[in-house]
Parts: C-alpha cells; sequence; structure tokens
C-alpha cells in the first residue's frame, strides 16, 4: 500500500487530527502526504508517512501517519513458519485465520 491508495480524509477529520497535534484548534487550508522511506520490519505496518500542510492562520504543520494491516498483507509473509503465520493472524483479530 502507498500513501496514494489511502483514503482521503475529509476536511472535519483533518482539522481534528491537526487540531489535537497542535493543542488548539485549527483549519486546514492545505496539506501533502509523502511516504517514508522505511522497511518495516513490523507486520501489522502497512504504510509510513509524513502529512503537513498549513492552517488557516498561516501555521505549518506535521503529522506522522501510521497505517495498520493485517498481517496476511505482509510482503515477508512467506519466510514466518506456517504454524506461526496462522497464530499471529487469530491473534491479531482475534479470530481464526
Amino acid at each position: 500500500m502507498t500513501c496514494l491508495e489511502l483514503r482521503t480524509p475529509t476536511a472535519d477529520q483533518l482539522d481534528a487530527i491537526v487540531s489535537a497535534a497542535a493543542g488548539r484548534p485549527a483549519v486546514v487550508t492545505r496539506w501533502d502526504a509523502e511516504p517514508v522511506p522505511y522497511e518495516s520490519g513490523s507486520p501489522a505496518t502497512g504504510t509510513l508517512a509524513r502529512v503537513s500542510g498549513m492552517t488557516a492562520d498561516g501555521r505549518s504543520w506535521s503529522v506522522f501517519l501510521k497505517v495498520l494491516q493485517h498481517p496476511r498483507h505482509w510482503r515477508l509473509l512467506d519466510r514466518v513458519p506456517d504454524q506461526v503465520r496462522a497464530v499471529s493472524s487469530a491473534i491479531f483479530l482475534g479470530v481464526p485465520n
């Protein structure tokens, strides 16, 4: 998964995220997302990105985004023994694979 495949947040959702990160009310007027070049060894990490932009009052902001995924989507899953793969998938969602 890449940043381009992420669902675009609504204006209200983005305002709420930036407000929480800034510790004050914020209205986002511009934003962009860039993938973070990092090879995660975690089966639950789908994408890492830096999301940044400007608010209506001219302040810049930046947050780090980590998108979680089910371990069965991990690109290195074929290196994990079958038994371990089945158990970890069940633990992740609390249900059998």
